[in-house]
């Protein structure tokens, strides 16, 4: 075979060859290869091929000898692909006489040649070519030889005008042009002719006589052609089609082109595997002799060094390495005519020269770190391929045992057992002994073994950790310590062990984790060690690697000769080789030590978010304990492990509102069985609402597992909460596939309950108070501590100065910041007023914090503490304006009571009374007493009106003021009363429901407020209507008996057709608003009054008749703060013309002196404007200001009343007669 590169011929005549001028002309030709950017369109191929660089070698034409055609199908490259003629001629009689006929002769010659392109080059002075082109000059020699030797229009003749010491680049470009162009076009012509001949072949294939072998080296000749044009790629697909030709032969079973299998010559085992001159492939090709082994071999060693010149160096060395994992399963299934340990020393010698011979091409290459990275990662995996066949040697030896990680190594078809050793090959050999020198020494001695798989596997973590794969490193570590392991070496096993879990928990690699946790805890046994933490921690890690590791490893279940099931992949974990009794039996021995070595800690050891348990709520609902104050929930604690576990303790932790937290317990011991156990949990306090599952924990010996619960949604979990099921996968990150657990806990009337609220009595001007309600339901309070607080921090309670409402005094003290409650008996109500300052704020948050000793006749004392945060609104719930009417001494008031929110109110009473007993006023109201209460809403007020009359004979006394008490209380606060009443009227029928009292109120209202329409019947009517509401269920959910329902029923019955009471006398829960009302002040009223004489009234009135009046102004000094002996200049205007009714004549506006019950009469005229009904002119009276006289800053006020506002006079329209004369001359 040819060196595979392009050759071109050079011819001229001699007497121009010998010269120094050619000698320097093909000089500075060589400098200018090779040639770069050659562009190859086929028609055979859709896109264009470019050629960065293309050697060519330039060849006497004498040297090129013709040969008869080879039957054996070469390289298109083996003959010149380019015949160039160089001459040089500066006169046409002498291209004319000589050198035309050796050119005509050269010419002859090489277009004999079948498929060469030639090409004709004029070497002329570089003067010489100015010269030539003048003006009006004859043909130049160029033009000539394009003439005598052109055919058809393509250009086949270039001058090149160049001179012995030019460095003109320009000067070559035209013959270097052309070059390419016609090495092209003769390589596509070849390309066709033999693409036609390969496929002339591939169409013969089932026809007698067809050889593979003939035709793999005719395409190969195609890919010899590509590689030598530098078309890498294009070379590359047809060993690509090459191989996969022969694997249709293979699926066909048409191999008598092939001798047998191979793999019997001698170094077949330790041969370079990317070497294609070891053997002479080509000739046992074409003799038929070659094996399949020495054919994939060769077929992968052109892929692999055509990829290595691609530069792409990590895709051999992985094309190679999967060439022999695949391969050498077929050897597997012929190894009998092998030699021992043949397939484990040719995967072994295979993989080292890969990774060596890609390390050579990868330092020429000069490839990037990314490239680079890449590379290393697959040397990594060809080391521990080497590694992985000395595990088969050793065990098939009895160099190691057939247990992970080694057994990992041996085939899948070569199952191994605990009493013999499976050996990978079959005992009766045919073949050759292995000729690799170190694994001869390896097999002949257990030292040089345990170095040569030392350094091995040295080699290939160190290749890993130089390309950043930890995890893979971290594997053979793993087996370097069951190497130590084995070998006896505990201390240096364990230190190796147990300083790898670590690195697995951050890699996830939960397999390996399990593996090295359980070798560390068999080292630290046998090499006597104490349970201590370290022992513990690895043994809780185990553990988690064992669960989650279950989904993986575990989860592919086999059935043992025994018919039992085991736990764990067979050769992937560490409980390989157990059967699944030997396995529940270690993990029940290894949960045994752990209990018994953490109940010796001085310290609970907390082991976070453990994946053996799962602890899950079972109900969204929880239950009241009815018999003392608090709550249960159920749970479910999963035990993923395959053994039972006895709990200590479990305990749940539970968050609600203003990050209340509960605590739910279980103290007794609990069995956790595999699978799900369900557990009843406990909490003392008091308290209702939605809460949170927030934290949870399990507690065993000295041991407490403990997990966080998500308390908010991620986008991600957005579904209903699900009960877990009955078998579960659970995964390193469990907590994060967790929805959230909640749990409602519902109100247990009959409980400890403090509420605050807005106080029942509100003085305006007296200091702010809040209404506390302490009740004690069902316990017996033997002492109890209240403390409230403000968050926010905007007012303070001032607990000293309270002020006991409803209860015994006896019962309660109040103290600084506290107040102390003692000896109260079951179903007490203690209320009291308690005081604040600060700021004003519509919104209070309150805390109230209760500490309280309970004692029952069934168990010991208890002590509970309960946290209630209430806000209070207080903000009145009503609105209230005035309006007063001044008449003389006489005034009368008006006020106006709405609703300051869309709640509605029930009014009972309002009245107006006077702050002081020594009072002068006299206040008489508008309303009966005993009037019914008065519903208002938000667009319905209420109006009450008083008069106000003072006894003072001669000036109104300055007293302190008078004050409106409002009785009322909401609609709501109104149907509980009428609730209340209710039941305690069945009660008293019924005496044997009277302990569920509290229940059956909290039943009723619950089913109120769940309806909601309920204001607007029990508004207007008093009834309540709750007809079709099932009790029964209710109470059973309650854990009532059936009376209570029967009876719940009679009672909404009753309340369905009788209305409540809604009198004055009705004994429930009013509030009164106590709001001050001072006496207004009034410095001076005008009573104003136009008397028409009686004469007028008598008779008819016309419009425009003249009407006599008088104008009467009485002036009252009463209601103001100075002396009645005080004058005032007012002025009077008698205002006729905005109406435009009446024409005024008289003294219509003046001034005049005012006195205390002084009156003005003035004499007036009325001119009626117009007919009808009309009303007499309005009169104003105001103070007359004189600009010379200084006044105080404050004008006194001053009010007029018309006591003729009402009168109307009849105004008749006027009807005459009159004659007129008109003189028509």
């Amino acid at each position: 075979m040819t060196d595979g590169k392009v050759k071109a011929t050079i011819s001229g005549p001699l007497l121009f060859l010998s010269s120094g001028v050619w000698t320097h002309a093909l000089s500075s030709l060589k400098e200018r290869l090779p040639l770069r950017n050659l562009h190859w369109k086929s028609s055979t191929r859709p896109a264009i091929r470019t050629v960065q660089e293309l050697d060519v070698t330039l060849l006497s034409l004498d040297s090129i000898k013709d040969e008869l055609p080879s039957q054996i199908p070469v390289t298109l490259l083996e003959k010149p692909l380019l015949n160039i003629y160089f001459f040089a001629c500066e006169d046409g009689e002498s291209y004319k006489t000589s050198f035309k006929k050796q050119i005509k002769d050269w010419h002859t010659i090489v277009t004999q040649r079948k498929s060469q392109e030639w090409l004709v080059v004029l070497v002329v002075r570089p003067e010489t070519q100015s010269t030539s082109s003048r003006l009006f000059q004859r043909a130049s020699i160029l033009d000539k030889v394009k003439s005598d030797f052109n055919i058809g229009k393509r250009d086949r003749c270039v001058q090149l005008a160049w001179a012995v010491g030019s460095d003109d680049p320009g000067a070559w470009s035209d013959l270097l042009s052309k070059m390419k162009e016609g090495i092209i076009s003769t390589f596509d012509a070849h390309i066709v002719q033999r693409e036609e001949e390969i496929r002339r072949s591939e169409t013969q294939r089932q026809m007698p006589g067809w050889n593979f072998c003939t035709f793999f080296i005719l395409k190969e000749s195609l890919a010899f052609s590509f590689e030598g044009m530098n078309l890498l790629d294009d070379a590359q697909i047809q060993y690509d089609e090459l191989e996969a030709s022969f694997f249709q032969v293979l699926k066909e079973k048409n191999l008598s082109w092939f001798g047998h299998l191979g793999g019997t010559a001698p170094n077949d085992d330790s041969a370079p595997l990317l070497s294609i001159t070891k053997k002479p492939y080509r000739d046992m090709m074409l003799s038929n002799t070659i094996t399949i082994f020495d054919f994939r071999s060769y077929l992968m060693a052109r892929q692999c060094s055509l990829l290595a010149r691609l530069g792409k160096i990590a895709n051999a060395a992985s094309k190679a390495a999967r060439f022999v994992t695949t391969f050498a399963r077929t050897l597997r299934e012929n190894e009998g005519d092998l030699g021992e340990f043949f397939v484990e020393s040719w995967m072994y010698s295979a993989a080292f020269n890969i990774a060596d011979t890609c390390e050579e091409w990868a330092e020429t290459a000069h490839l990037d770190s990314v490239a680079m990275l890449a590379f290393h990662a697959i040397k990594g995996e060809l080391l521990e391929l080497a590694r992985c066949q000395l595990d088969k040697i050793g065990i098939h030896k009895g160099y190691l045992p057939a247990e992970p990680p080694f057994s990992i190594s041996l085939p899948s078809q070569f199952p191994v057992t605990n009493s013999a050793v499976a050996s990978p090959t079959t005992p009766s050999r045919q073949g050759p002994p292995i000729s690799r020198q170190d694994l001869l020494e390896a097999l002949s001695d257990l030292e040089a073994f345990d170095r040569l798989y030392t350094a091995t596997t040295h080699r290939a973590i160190q290749t890993y950790g130089s390309c950043g794969r930890k995890r893979f490193a971290l594997k053979l570590h793993d087996s370097l310590a069951a190497l130590d392991h084995c070998r006896e070496r505990y201390p240096s096993a364990h230190s190796i062990f147990s300083s790898l879990p670590s690195y697995y928990v951050s890699s996830k690699w939960t397999s390996l984790e399990g593996f090295t946790l359980i070798q560390s805890i068999e080292c630290h046994r046998e090499a006597e060690h104490e349970f201590d933490q370290e022992w513990i921690a690895q043994a809780v890690a185990f553990l988690k690697a064992f669960v989650v590791g279950r989904a993986a490893a575990f989860s592919s279940s086999s059935t043992t000769k025994d018919g039992s099931t085991t736990l764990v992949k067979d050769g992937e974990a560490e409980f390989a080789g157990k059967n699944s009794q030997e396995q529940v039996h270690y993990l029940g021995t290894l949960v045994k030590r752990l209990q018994e070595a953490g109940g010796m800690l001085a310290e609970n050891y907390v082991v976070q978010d453990h994946p053996a348990f799962v602890p899950w709520l079972t109900r969204k609902d929880g239950r009241p304990v009815l018999t003392e104050d608090g709550s249960l929930i159920d749970v479910k604690i999963t035990n993923t492990l395959p053994v039972e576990v006895i709990a200590d303790e479990i305990v749940m932790s539970v968050v609600g509102r203003e990050q209340e937290e509960l605590i739910f317990s279980v103290s007794t011991d609990i069995t956790l069985r595999p699978g799900i156990t369900v557990a009843t949990l406990s909490n003392p306090i008091p308290s209702s609402g939605l809460f949170v599952l927030s934290k949870s924990r399990i507690r065993i010996g000295g041991i407490t597992f403990q997990y966080t619960h998500p308390t908010a949604p991620s986008p991600s979990q957005q579904q209903p909460q699900q009960q877990p099921p009955e078998r579960i996968h659970i995964t390193s990150h469990q907590s994060s596939t967790v929805q959230i657990q909640t749990v409602k806990l519902p109100k247990d009337p009959a409980a400890v309950d403090v509420q605050v609220g807005f106080p029942r009595e509100v003085v305006l001007d007296a200091i702010p108070s809040v209404t506390v309600t302490l009740s004690t339901g069902r316990n017996h309070v033997v002492d109890a501590i209240v403390s409230f607080s403000n968050p926010e921090k905007h007012v303070t309670f001032h607990t000293e100065d309270a002020r006991l409402l409803d209860g015994e005094a006896d019962l309660v003290e109040f103290l600084e910041d506290t107040i102390y409650v003692k000896n109260v008996v079951p179903k007490t109500l203690l209320r009291f007023n308690l005081p604040y300052s600060g700021e004003r704020v519509e919104l209070i948050k309150v805390q109230a914090h209760v500490e309280y000793l309970t004692s029952t006749s069934e168990g010991p004392e208890r002590r509970r503490t309960i946290r209630r945060t209430r806000t209070v609104n207080t903000a009145l719930p009503l609105a209230v304006n005035v309006q007063d009417y001044f008449r003389g001494r006489r005034m009368f008031s008006k006020f106006r009571i709405s609703c300051a929110s869309e709640q509605p109110l029930r009014i009972r009473d309002a009245i107006l009374q006077n702050r002081s007993t020594t009072s002068l006023l006299r206040i008489s109201r508008c309303r009966k007493p005993d009037a019914v209460p008065e519903t208002i809403t938000p667009l319905r007020p209420a109006y009450y009106l008083f008069g106000v009359e003072s006894v003072a004979v001669d000036k109104r006394q300055n007293d302190s003021g008078m004050v409106l008490l409002l009785t009322f209380r909401t609609l709501r606060e109104d149907l509980e009363t009428a609730v209340t009443q209710i039941i305690n009227h069945v009660c008293l029928e019924k005496p044997a429901i009277t302990d569920h009292r509290a229940w059956m109120w909290h039943i009723i209202m619950t089913e109120v407020d769940r309806r909601g329409a309920w204001a607007d019947v029990f508004g207007d009517t008093g009834r309540i209507d709750l007809h079709d509401a099932s009790w029964d269920e209710k109470c059973s959910a309650a854990s009532l008996p059936i009376g209570v329902a029967q009876a719940m029923g009679s009672m909404l019955a009753r309340g369905r057709t009788e209305s409540t009471p809604m009198g004055r006398n009705d004994k429930g829960d009013w509030r009164t608003l106590c709001i001050p009302v001072d006496v207004p002040i009034l410095s001076i009223l005008n009573t104003t009054r136009i008397a028409v004489s009686s004469g007028t009234q008598e008779t008819s009135i016309y419009a425009g008749q003249s009407v006599q009046a008088v104008l009467y102004i009485t002036t009252t000094l009463y209601w103001g703060v100075g002396s009645t002996e005080n004058q005032h200049l007012l002025r009077y205007d008698i205002n006729a013309e905005s109406e435009g009714n009446w024409l005024v004549s008289g003294s219509k506006r003046g001034e005049y002196i005012a006195k205390d019950d002084s009156t003005l009469e003035r004499q007036i005229t009325l001119v009626p404007l117009r007919h009808g009904l009309l009303t007499l002119p309005k009169v104003s009276v105001v103070p007359a200001m004189d600009p010379a006289v200084a006044y105080p800053e404050d004008t006194p006020s001053c009010e007029t009343h018309q006591m003729h506002a009402a009168e109307r006079i009849s105004v008749l329209p006027r009807s005459a007669r009159a004659t007129y004369i008109v003189d028509l001359q």
